[in-house]
């Protein structure tokens, strides 16, 4: 034998040995996990896009039979049973509600109409803490981060890489961009979330995700969390816009100098006393066109949540709404529109939605101020028609 079919057979035994031993290894490291397969089923007509953040219900039955553990620490989701730990997704527990938990993670691929994707959910021992293990990867909510003992947030909290746009900014701006528009008051990072307003007339602030906020051909959520205190004027969440901010009030009856962005849809709640609204409407080229106008809350504060979203399956139509709450909105209520104040859906034509950019904008006017604040913002990739993909879950160890 010569030394070249020598040196190919000595390769040939290491490719051997070196799969053998990484088989080996999966199988130690993951004999005493269970695997799960999950089937993620499209019901619709319409194709689901990606990315996209599929909302994942494990009920306290499966947990206690499986040994999940209430924290989460010891699931992580993968696509390949041959290469488990080098097809892991990026998931975001939300949190245990005592008889279910509730994971969003990021699929890997779009889904057509009629079919569906698979996907694992490993269990590991109780002892195990994927969190560390496997980050950025695996992570988790603040809503779990507060009930239970970890280290800096900032370590767990994946959200970023999860979700499309994310910022939970507890005395932290979390990489976004905040910019003032009008006046003199720049948004400030505090332990009450992102301050826009500051009591201060003639104000106008946005803020926008770290990824430039690029939104192109997918149809989205925008879910916040924010408060206000004081006489007007509004918030405002912009989608599907230019780089360039301009007033929202010359569009609507009032709102101040609070800013979106050219050529955007975008929803305005108006919180000014003597006449609190919510404004659907689109400006940029096609002009200030007021799409729906619907009643507001009259208090001098108020905890809301609020969302906006662009849906685009079988029609093309938008849609706001708002829940009123006694205290900070966790950041658990995504996905519970069901239970919020409503507008209808609100038809357009899809060549509305031709921008790239989103951002939520805070302002008011010369004369009535308040003070605002925002705590979290989520925005992900909508649902056809709002229907969630359904998941079929089959043990397989």
């Amino acid at each position: 034998m010569n030394m070249r079919n020598l040196f190919i057979l000595l390769a040939l035994v290491v490719v051997i040995f070196g799969v053998i031993y990484y088989l080996g290894y999966q199988t130690k490291t993951y004999s005493s996990g269970k695997i799960l397969e999950l089937s993620i089923y499209n019901p619709t007509n319409c194709v689901v896009f990606s990315p996209f953040q599929q909302e994942i219900y494990i009920n306290s039955s499966i947990m206690n039979e499986y040994g999940i553990n209430e924290n989460g620490s010891n699931v992580f989701f993968f696509t390949n049973l041959s290469n488990i730990t080098g097809s892991i997704l990026y998931s975001w527990f939300a949190g245990y509600y005592g008889n279910y938990s509730i994971w969003w993670v990021r699929l890997p691929s779009s889904i057509p109409p009629y079919s569906n994707i698979t996907i694992y959910m490993y269990i590991g021992p109780a002892g195990e803490n994927y969190y560390e293990e496997y980050s950025p990867y695996v992570g988790m909510s603040s809503y779990v981060y507060d009930n239970y003992s970890w280290g800096p947030l900032s370590i767990y909290d994946n959200g970023q890489l999860v979700f499309d746009f994310y910022g939970w900014f507890y005395d932290t701006k979390d990489n976004w961009i905040l910019n003032v528009e009008n006046g003199s008051y720049f948004p400030t990072p505090t332990i009450d979330g992102i301050e826009m307003l500051n009591n201060t007339s003639s104000q106008g602030s946005y803020i926008e995700p770290p990824n430039n906020g690029n939104i192109s051909n997918i149809p989205i959520i925008i879910e916040e969390g924010w408060y206000y205190n004081g006489e007007a004027d509004a918030n405002l969440i912009s989608m599907y816009g230019g780089k360039v901010p301009v007033y929202a009030a010359g569009a609507n009856m009032f709102g101040g100098y609070t800013p979106t962005l050219y050529n955007s849809i975008f929803v305005q709640y108006e919180y000014y006393n003597l006449q609190p609204a919510i404004y659907v409407s689109y400006i940029g080229n096609l002009g200030n066109i007021q799409l729906y106008k619907g009643p507001f809350i009259k208090e001098n504060h108020s905890y809301i949540y609020s969302y906006f979203l662009a849906d685009f399956c079988n029609n093309t139509y938008v849609q706001a709404g708002y829940l009123v709450l006694n205290n900070i909105p966790p950041i658990s209520l995504l996905g519970t529109l069901e239970n919020t104040n409503q507008t209808p859906e609100i038809e357009i034509n899809k060549n509305m939605l031709s921008g790239d950019y989103f951002a939520i904008g805070a302002g008011d006017g010369s004369q009535s101020t308040s003070s605002q604040s925002i705590y979290w913002v989520v925005g992900r990739t909508y649902p056809p028609d709002g229907i969630m993909p359904e998941v079929y879950i089959e043990s397989l160890s």
